[in-house]
């Protein structure tokens, strides 16, 4: 294989982190700004329609209708501030877990190898997490380590750093910096930078129109979501637009009652500019509160990103430092995340890194090899606890599996392809 277009020296990629820090730090400060809308007062204009200012208004003469429509907008007012709290929240989780590795043989020269390696370790984790809908920015950091011969060894260990934006509520621009190390794949440090799209699919149904029946919006949502869908648009879901315009002469009535205003052409334009902003608010609503309850989402990532990789491969007799490399990533994640019940979510990633390098091929196996990555996870979530507090637990079952068609190599020895973990996670968070 040619290195000379990708080969790259370790003293370069590690002084890599702090550029690549640094532009993921402007990335994030400038996609994670609030959107216009997201330190809007929690009622707006509405903030006049209170229970007090609702149960007088009879006696002014408001219709029983208009009474009628006041009250529910107070409802749904209180709901939409309730999801908005939840999907712009700051959380942070820290978590430990005890972890099953497992790694062929490195094979040598001579027909020898390293042997297998096997064993179980525990991984510490954080998370930090500002935002779900439909703005998300996201930090973990994960570290594996043993104990062997009186003191602790690090065999794995990732650094991630991730916004995104939802553009619509299928397309999901996003952008990413990842650091990852893995003793057993013989990766000493490995920097990824790049962004793409996520497109979502829910195909028990997700808008408005394609819910026609309660048995539909059963089959399509869980408990709490249902509940949360009825309260903003509906025993069925209906579309916030629409709903909005059909009580706009009622809410129009009580404003006009409330603010001893006129029936001019200028109040009407203002209570029709109050209700543009809370519709708005009430698809973002509707729409954070779908994403987060849905029982079926299908997902395809796509991306490119920019790579550089150092490695050195232990034979068990000597450390073999290999040259660092530099590609860039062609990246495709199909998702399916299911969620039967509230508390419990199943969730399956397969990631495909194409390298985009033409000169990336294997010479010491097939001829065919190209430089591709593959990872393989499969999740089992349980929550629990109480938001009292701000306290919640959770419980993680991961199985995760990740193969390499060209691992590093110097001259006849070459590391593992194939690294397998299985592990279970408890997590605390606030």
């Amino acid at each position: 294989m040619d290195r000379s277009a990708t080969t790259i020296s370790a003293t370069t990629i590690r002084n890599a982190p702090a550029g690549t820090g640094l532009v993921a730090v402007i990335l994030c400060a400038l996609l994670a700004v609030p959107t216009s809308g997201q330190d809007r007062s929690p009622y707006g204009t509405f903030s006049v329609l209170t229970a007090d200012n609702v149960a007088r208004m009879a006696s002014h003469g408001v219709s029983s209708e208009s009474c009628a429509a006041a009250a529910d907008l107070i409802g749904v007012l209180s709901t939409i501030v309730d999801v908005e709290q939840d999907a712009r929240s700051f959380s942070a989780t820290a978590s430990m877990s005890l972890r099953g590795d497992e790694a062929p043989a490195i094979t040598g020269s001579d027909g020898s190898n390293a042997g297998e390696k096997s064993r179980s370790n525990v991984n510490i984790g954080i998370s930090l997490d500002r935002g779900s809908y439909p703005s998300q920015l996201s930090f973990n950091s994960n570290i594996g380590v043993i104990y062997s011969d009186g003191a602790f060894d690090e065999n794995v260990s990732t650094v991630h750093l991730s916004v995104d934006h939802y553009v619509t509520p299928m397309i999901q621009p996003y952008a990413f910096v990842h650091r990852r190390s893995d003793n057993f794949m013989s990766i000493d440090q490995r920097y990824e930078i790049g962004g793409g799209a996520v497109f979502d699919w829910h195909p028990l149904g997700y808008g408005s129109g394609s819910i026609a029946s309660e048995r539909r919006l059963k089959n399509a949502f869980t408990k709490s979501g249902r509940g949360k869908i009825q309260q903003l648009g509906g025993p069925l879901g209906a579309d916030p637009l629409s709903y909005g315009d059909n009580a706009l002469p009622h809410w129009a009535e009580c404003y006009r009652v409330l603010n001893k205003l006129d029936d001019s052409p200028a109040t009407t334009a203002k209570i029709r500019a109050a209700i543009d902003e809370m519709n708005v608010r009430w698809k973002e609503a509707l729409d954070a509160t779908r994403k987060k309850h849905t029982r079926l989402r299908l997902g395809l990532l796509v991306g490119v990103f920019y790579e550089l990789e150092t490695a050195a491969i232990n034979t068990g007799d000597a450390t073999l430092d290999v040259p660092g490399e530099r590609a860039y990533r062609l990246q495709l994640r199909p998702t399916i995340r299911m969620k039967p019940v509230d508390w419990l979510t199943l969730r399956t990633d397969f990631y495909y890194k194409k390298s985009l390098s033409d000169d990336l091929f294997d010479v010491a196996g097939d001829d065919a090899d190209y430089r591709s990555n593959l990872q393989f996870s499969v999740s089992i979530s349980q929550f629990g606890g109480s938001r009292n507090g701000g306290i919640r637990t959770s419980t993680r079952l991961t199985y995760t599996r990740f193969y390499d068609n060209l691992p590093p190599q110097v001259g006849d020895v070459i590391a593992r392809k194939r690294h397998s973990t299985f592990g279970m996670t408890v997590a605390v968070g606030l």
